[in-house]
């Protein structure tokens, strides 16, 4: 029945990209800019990460946007009409935040899989925005195909490790980048705004405590993977005041006893699908009673998509973080 149901949105879509004007321009008349406050330009990447500028001259109106938070940020923004096709395809998508579940639900051809080059092309597309995983040859193909077809591109700075180091101002230049390219400067601010409000109200609570070490660790059988400070997430403890431990990116579990740090965050896909199991792997693991943060109950989980090309969903990623890290300053008792 789903199938039935994509199918019929993703025709009247076709039919209405067939009778739109706003299809994607000649490349010959392609810098002819129509829209107020256009032409702007914006840094990104290409999809062998080597650095570009992409130029937009006119507001985009006919988007395929690519992963949850990447739609987030288009419905944030209120571009839910420039959306003519989105998909949802990375394996730690959960549901959508309340405020635009409804919303979202109502875009033309919303997909859990991912759309194959023949139908991106038909779509007439004139932005496509997603993760650079996107633009391979395995989904969409790559950015500089999209660009010799006079269609603008935009990889999410903290995707499939575009960048070395993992940090929040890329999610901030992420948000600021779309608010520039629709239009939105504002709105896009207030996203920004409301977390840095939020890091700067933790940094301030925690004045003169002692730093407590972390570990943002992810368990797939008998591998413990160590999210480190050069990724997302460690680079949100350490704004919030926390210590991530250094210990490779994989360690075993007499490695985790010998860390014994005092606080662990467990990386879950979903949130409430699977977020109390992460977390009891952890605390009911006889061979870790002696770790600080089994003794004292400070294991949270977090989900991935909190704190991996997050967007949106960044300032959630914040507040879980700073819980873990200051329950007593937040209602809790430590």
């Amino acid at each position: 029945m789903k199938l039935i149901k994509f199918t019929m949105l993703l025709l009247i879509c076709l039919v209405l990209s067939a009778c739109s004007n706003s299809s994607v321009r000649p490349k010959d008349i392609s810098n002819i800019s129509d829209d107020i406050g256009y032409p702007v330009t914006v840094n990104n990447y290409n999809s062998d990460r080597s650095r570009t500028l992409l130029k937009f001259y006119n507001k985009p109106k006919r988007v395929i946007a690519n992963q949850q938070n990447t739609i987030e940020t288009l419905l944030a923004l209120q571009e839910d009409k420039a959306i003519i096709a989105a998909a949802c395809t990375s394996n730690h998508t959960t549901e959508f935040l309340s405020k635009y579940k409804a919303r979202a639900e109502k875009l033309p051809a919303l997909s859990r899989h991912d759309f194959d080059l023949e139908t991106a092309l038909m779509l007439y597309p004139d932005f496509i925005v997603g993760w650079q995983s996107t633009f391979s040859n395995r989904a969409l193909r790559s950015t500089e195909f999209w660009r010799n077809r006079g269609v603008n591109t935009y990889i999410v700075e903290n995707s499939n490790s575009i960048l070395p180091v993992g940090r929040v101002e890329d999610e901030y230049i992420f948000i600021n980048n779309m608010g520039k390219i629709f239009h939105k400067e504002a709105l896009a601010q207030e996203m920004i705004q409301e977390m840095k409000a939020e890091i700067a109200d933790a940094v301030e609570k925690s004045k003169n405590r002692d730093k407590q070490n972390v570990l943002i660790i992810e368990t797939q059988g008998n591998n413990i993977v160590v999210y480190g400070k050069n990724k997302l997430g460690g680079d949100m403890v350490t704004k919030l005041g926390g210590s991530i431990m250094e210990c490779g990116s994989r360690i075993g579990a007499e490695n985790l006893i010998q860390l014994n740090p005092n606080v662990i965050f467990v990386v879950c896909i979903g949130w409430q699908e699977d977020a109390q199991a992460c977390v009891d792997r952890i605390i009911n693991n006889k061979a870790y009673r002696s770790i600080k943060a089994i003794k004292n109950r400070r294991v949270y989980a977090i989900p991935l998509m909190y704190m991996y090309a997050s967007a949106t969903r960044t300032l959630d990623g914040i507040r879980v973080f700073k819980q873990g890290l200051y329950p007593d300053v937040n209602g809790e008792k430590e």
